[in-house]
């Protein structure tokens, strides 16, 4: 049992030092309708979103990272959804497709940490089964999308 939006508060926390440095804004959005407790790992989740917001404040050179909290309802469970996104970060294909098939990444070998991190990542989510998708928005930013299967505890 985990409150997402303290844990949302307690990540973007620690990295407001490191995206200072580097003259960047962290913009952390809870959704309002958030519940108040999930039921789910919260280690877990904390480890993915700590991950991807390293590497995203990392490739990012100004502007803003953001990262949004929210619920959807599917079937019987809520999917908790993380987006982060960055204004000024790209990546290529190969480098999307290495990210995401974790599968072939030992034997590809691997680009730069970057690309380590966020297969690591992937592999977590898919053992939480969830989903994962990275997002590249034509050179003007980049999505990474998470979304989680939690039980809501009211």
């Amino acid at each position: 049992k985990y409150c997402p939006e303290q844990m949302l508060n307690i990540i973007c926390g620690r990295y407001l030092k490191f995206a200072k440095e580097k003259n960047i804004c962290i913009k952390c959005i809870c959704d309002k309708d958030m519940p108040e407790s999930l039921l789910g790992d919260a280690g877990r989740i904390s480890q993915i979103v700590n991950k991807i917001l390293h590497y995203t404040i990392s490739m990012t050179d100004k502007g803003t990272v953001e990262i949004n909290v929210f619920c959807e309802k599917k079937n019987y469970a809520n999917l908790l959804v993380i987006k982060i996104k960055s204004e000024y970060v790209s990546i290529d294909d190969k480098e999307k497709t290495t990210m995401l098939d974790y599968s072939s990444n030992n034997i590809l070998g691997l680009y730069y940490y970057g690309s380590n991190e966020i297969t690591m990542v992937n592999q977590i989510i898919n053992s939480l089964s969830g989903e994962f998708g990275i997002f590249d928005y034509m050179n003007t930013g980049i999505e990474f999308e998470i979304k989680l299967p939690q039980l809501r505890i009211d």
